[in-house]
């Protein structure tokens, strides 16, 4: 921030050499107050929807946090991809009609006047088995007008953030998707209900192991509780029998209790104990206590898992709880 310009009274006093001394005080100088100056301190979105040339459908959203201290400015912004097919095939990697990829960049800068500078000074991906997880860094500079910082960078990048909460930025552009009901709930999502998450893959000794996880939540308020029953069937590729079960397949079923709690969007659930309800003798090489962290939409939950290669599970949402949260 720049600070006013500070005006200095400067009066002189002579004294008469036959007066014995000058009784009157010296003015004190008088500082104007310094008046506030911009910032940018705050969240601040931007949101975009367009259609390739395929017919998918890609939605925007970013999510700026910022804060100034003087002229500096640093924070982060949270960038969420979200693609729908147009034809309703599913994409071939991801195995699905619908996928999301979130970056959060980290950045930092200084305002100048309404001249606002920022970069990008590194990122953060989630794991994703179809994303290498490389993003590109670029440098912005930007007007801050009121409500709104417009953004620009090289060749011919512009972007218009506006202020959380300010009604004083204008009119939204017309690119700019009036809604997003589609993709994302209400601001404290619905939970609760049936969540199914199913998964198929090959080791490298050539077995089949096929994983389905049945998640039965309640919420209340931003509390959630419930069971996850895990079923593993595993398929010998050699034809050679398993030793805990003497056949060439095997089954076992884990229910985890399970607890945690919603914020908007965000989830978090940890396994709190757990019990094998078939398959002894046999047991899973990795039924350890995980702890799930992810985002809520209307009918799928993305969670973090160490379960999977790619780090995350991607369930859909069977039905709601009855009577909701």
């Amino acid at each position: 921030m720049r600070c006013a310009a500070v005006g200095v009274v400067v009066v002189v006093i002579a004294c008469g050499a036959a007066v014995a001394g000058c009784g009157s005080r010296s003015p004190v100088a008088r500082v104007a107050p310094a008046s506030a100056g911009p910032d940018v301190s705050g969240t601040w979105d931007w949101d975009v929807e367009e259609r390739n040339d395929e017919g998918d459908t890609r939605v925007e959203r970013e999510e700026w946090h910022l804060t100034q201290k003087g002229s500096a400015i640093q924070g982060y912004y949270d960038r969420v991809l979200t693609v729908l097919s147009g034809d309703g095939r599913p994409f071939e990697c991801y195995q699905n009609t619908r996928y999301q990829k979130f970056t959060r960049f980290r950045v930092m800068g200084s305002i100048d006047g309404a001249m606002v500078r920022l970069r990008e000074t590194s990122y953060e991906t989630r794991p994703d088995p179809c994303d290498g997880g490389r993003r590109s860094m670029t440098a912005y500079v930007g007007r801050l007008d009121g409500g709104t910082i417009t953004l620009r960078w090289p060749p011919a990048g512009l972007q218009v953030l506006r202020r959380r909460g300010d009604s004083t930025g204008g009119a939204r552009p017309v690119d700019t998707m009036a809604s997003l009901s589609r993709l994302t709930p209400a601001p404290t999502a619905s939970i609760g209900g049936l969540w199914l998450w199913e998964w198929r893959t090959i080791d490298a000794n050539g077995d089949e192991r096929t994983s389905r996880e049945e998640w039965h939540l309640k919420q209340r308020e931003g509390q959630v509780r419930g069971v996850m029953d895990r079923t593993v069937h595993m398929v010998s590729g050699s034809g050679a029998p398993f030793p805990c079960s003497g056949k060439p397949q095997k089954t076992v079923v884990f229910r985890y209790q399970v607890s945690g709690q919603v914020s908007g969007r965000r989830v978090q659930i940890s396994e709190i104990a757990h019990s094998q309800l078939a398959g002894a003798p046999c047991r899973l090489d990795d039924d350890p206590l995980d702890l799930h962290e992810g985002e809520v939409g209307v009918e799928e939950m993305v969670l973090s898992s160490p379960r999977t290669a790619g780090g995350r599970h991607v369930l859909r949402r069977i039905r709601p709880e009855a009577g909701g949260p």
